[in-house]
């Protein structure tokens, strides 16, 4: 629970073919299952830095496992107590890396905030513990909830200066919610509010790829296809967080992928971070070229000693095209693909 940025829909592809081995399904991921559910939240921030009043919120939470228990997604409908029309809503996504061995949450608000957080479970006092990976300068963070039982989960999450100082400190009592649908939520969650304000001018470039596409992915010789081939695939883009962010979806043959794509204003520099269903997850960053009417992307979590160059390109407002090469340590050419996609009529 997090109280605090589709993209173009070609580029939601670009690591597809870098690996669509799907991994081995760690056992830890049993424990995320825990989540599984619909849940309400009362919440309560503590007079700290950030915050020197006391604050108390009312959430609404569905979990569900997505791509065969590789993933928990969890969408969120946050209210403040006493002024029912300050709502924020929210989506994350959580799994286990079985290389780090950490669990792994990557959290999206209606705010505009973007957290990525690792942690650990402690079966013991059944609790997990997270840290963001990029916390604000200056400052620590915690992040722990605790299952009291099946039903109830005790939660806080905290951050400290460097000079000790208590930044901001809420304290949350999550409790399993019987018979109640996720669907309410949902159509709740995905109605499109008044965006919050300033909405970046960024997020305007990302307009054109919203809808449904159909694609054509053209592989070059190369180590993932030696002889070259095209495959046929569909996408779908939408708004969501009240505009703030896109919720992508796309399907090859043998792969399906969700994304979601945004603009960080402290990083000033989009940001989106896919998930398959291969179990994997894939993290870029990129700058918008007005002269040359491309993204530029660059992977932020790929092997050690690779490159990829990625680009994605506006051809006309129904057409978008994206090519994507990857290289090993040594050099070799590992992929060389275009997508091309277009809007469907």
């Amino acid at each position: 629970m997090r109280i605090v940025t589709v993209f173009i829909c070609t580029l939601a592809f670009c690591g597809v073919a870098c690996s669509q081995q799907s991994r081995e399904k760690p056992k830890e991921l049993e424990a995320l299952g825990q989540y599984v559910g619909d849940w309400t939240s009362d919440v309560t921030s503590k007079p700290a830095e950030w915050t020197p009043r006391e604050v108390k919120y009312r959430t609404s939470n569905h979990a569900e496992p997505i791509f065969n228990g590789s993933f928990v997604q969890n969408i969120e409908v946050n209210h403040i107590v006493g002024e029912p029309e300050k709502v924020t809503k929210a989506i994350w996504f959580q799994t286990f890396d079985a290389t780090s061995k950490k669990y792994v949450t990557w959290f999206f608000q209606s705010s505009g905030t973007i957290t990525h957080s690792t942690g650990n479970w402690d079966a013991a006092s059944k609790t997990f513990t997270y840290t963001d990976v990029e916390p604000p300068p200056g400052t620590t963070n915690r992040l722990a909830e605790r299952f009291r039982d099946a039903g109830t989960i005790d939660g806080s999450l905290i951050f400290t200066g460097s000079d000790g100082s208590k930044k901001f400190d809420m304290v949350w009592t999550r409790k399993r919610q019987a018979g109640i649908a996720g669907k309410p939520l949902r159509e709740q969650w995905t109605a499109i509010g008044a965006p919050i304000q300033p909405i970046p001018d960024e997020m305007k470039k990302l307009e054109l790829f919203i809808g449904q596409w159909n694609a054509d992915f053209i592989h070059r010789p190369s180590v993932v296809s030696p002889r070259g081939s095209t495959t046929k695939a569909t996408m779908t883009g939408e708004w969501i967080l009240d505009g703030r962010f896109l919720l992508g979806r796309s399907k090859l043959p043998n792969f399906e992928s969700l994304w979601v794509m945004g603009y960080d204003t402290n990083k000033k520099a989009f940001r989106y971070i896919r998930i398959g269903s291969n179990g994997q997850i894939e993290e870029n960053i990129g700058q918008w070229n007005e002269a040359e009417r491309l993204f530029d992307w660059q992977l932020v979590n790929g092997p050690p000693g690779s490159t990829r160059t990625s680009t994605t390109r506006r051809l006309d407002n129904d057409v978008v095209e994206s090519h994507i090469v990857a290289k090993t340590p040594d050099g070799k050419t590992h992929m060389d693909l275009t997508i091309k996609s277009t809007r469907r009529k």
